[in-house]
């Protein structure tokens, strides 16, 4: 898994007007909690929009920041202008609209490791689907706890347990003093069939936080959506594994 397979190859990070795992998040729970758009979360309806390819941008994540179960998110665009009239489904679940060129459905899937996860987008006469296999969730086995409190100015070592079924990427994150959703920082991606452990560099935490935890992403990843698709498509399927939560110093 080079970089291109790591975060910023998966479209995970930018979908639509939200940019990054928490506006995601904050668009999401904004359009199903509040029921309105908050600022970034897209522009338009995309009415009077002609029938051309989509960019279509797709994410389904288990376990997705301690909000549980699946999480999908899904931003479709025509001609650079974000749409709300397209049909979008997962395994033949309806995932709704809630802000213009953005869809999500929180839980309502039944997927287990190894499923087929299938995407579908129509509008009009345009088709974008991709299919890929529900990676293992990480079970993370260092940190552990036993070294608690940690210094956050010291490294420290991330393990977990090797794959049956290699992923196309992985991901670390940290999180500190974490209550869901907030967002985790982005470490970096590791090789996705060599490697199992990870160091985070000394001074990565921040020295004010007083506990963490240590997230490790396993995704399968597609650009391949079919002829309707514009370039730039993307289509990930992954699940999250966590550290015990421990304190630092």
């Amino acid at each position: 898994m080079g970089r291109a397979k790591g975060r910023g190859g998966e479209g995970g990070e930018r979908m639509g007007g939200c940019t990054g795992r928490l506006a995601l998040i904050t668009c999401l729970l904004a359009a199903l909690v509040f029921t309105v758009a908050l600022p970034g979360c897209g522009g338009s309806s995309g009415g009077g929009v002609g029938d051309i390819e989509l960019l279509v941008q797709g994410t389904v994540v288990k376990n997705y920041d301690g909000l549980g179960g699946y999480i999908t998110l899904v931003t479709v665009a025509a001609g650079g202008t974000p749409v709300s009239d397209a049909t979008v489904t997962v395994n033949t679940i309806n995932v709704p609209n809630t802000a213009p060129g953005n869809y999500a459905l929180v839980g309502g899937l039944t997927i287990s490791t190894g499923d087929d996860v299938t995407l579908l987008v129509t509008r009009l006469t345009r088709t974008v689907t991709a299919t890929l296999k529900m990676p293992e969730q990480p079970v993370v086995t260092q940190p552990d706890g036993s070294g608690s409190p940690y210094s956050a100015s010291a490294s420290m070592f991330v393990q977990w347990d090797s794959f049956v079924t290699d992923p196309d990427s992985l991901m670390v994150e940290v999180h500190e003093d974490f209550t869901p959703p907030a967002d985790g920082r982005y470490l970096g991606s590791v090789p996705f069939n060599t490697d199992t452990d990870f160091t985070i560099p000394a001074d990565t935490f921040d020295p004010a936080a007083s506990s963490a935890e240590v997230e490790v992403e396993a995704r399968n990843v597609t650009t391949s959506l079919g002829t309707d698709a514009e370039p730039g498509s993307v289509y990930n399927v992954g699940q999250e594994g966590f550290s015990t939560t421990f304190d630092m110093q």
